[in-house]
């Protein structure tokens, strides 16, 4: 079984930052990644 990737709660603050940073710059630039935002939004998601 697999677990989905989640940012770590109680760690590094600022690991945690970039990686929301890096997340938010691909939802804008990368084309597979606006599909699957929009696709969850279309599902009812909340957007990210």
């Amino acid at each position: 079984m697999t677990n989905p990737h989640r940012l770590n709660q109680n760690g590094d603050r600022q690991l945690n930052r970039a990686m929301h940073t890096s997340t938010l710059i691909r939802m804008q630039l990368d084309p597979s990644t606006k599909t699957f935002v929009a696709r969850k939004v279309a599902e009812g998601k909340p957007p990210p």
